[in-house]
């Protein structure tokens, strides 16, 4: 989770920038590096958000053999809660960073003269 906080740390603030260089059109160059990074953070808060409900799920599973039938659906219960939190909180971090990255990449891109790919 920690490393998830601080993908957050880079990907919020840079969704931010991102979306701020998509109005400036003399931007356009340096928007299309930082837009490319913005939504790699994105994709990067996603996969360890998705990683870590995984891990959660599989931490639960193995701690609920080992209690008593009684206690095994409150253990379930708290370890999906629990792990729901980790994708949700990537999703949260993912989502917004992707979906700025790749609005002010649109935008940029369509801006660049079609002969300055070198």
């Amino acid at each position: 989770m920690l490393l998830l906080f601080a993908v957050g740390l880079l990907a919020v603030p840079g969704a931010i920038a991102a979306l701020a260089l998509t109005f400036p059109p003399k931007l356009a160059r340096t928007a299309v590096p930082i837009s490319t990074l913005v939504m790699a953070s994105g994709v990067l808060g996603l996969g360890l958000g998705a990683l870590g409900r995984v891990t959660g799920q599989r931490l639960t599973l193995a701690a609920a053999a080992h209690v008593n039938p009684g206690d095994r659906a409150l253990i379930l219960a708290a370890g999906t809660e629990e792990s729901a939190a980790a994708l949700l909180f990537g999703a949260g971090i993912g989502l917004p960073a992707l979906l700025a990255g790749a609005l002010c990449l649109a935008v940029q891109l369509g801006r660049l003269p079609s002969g300055s790919h070198r």
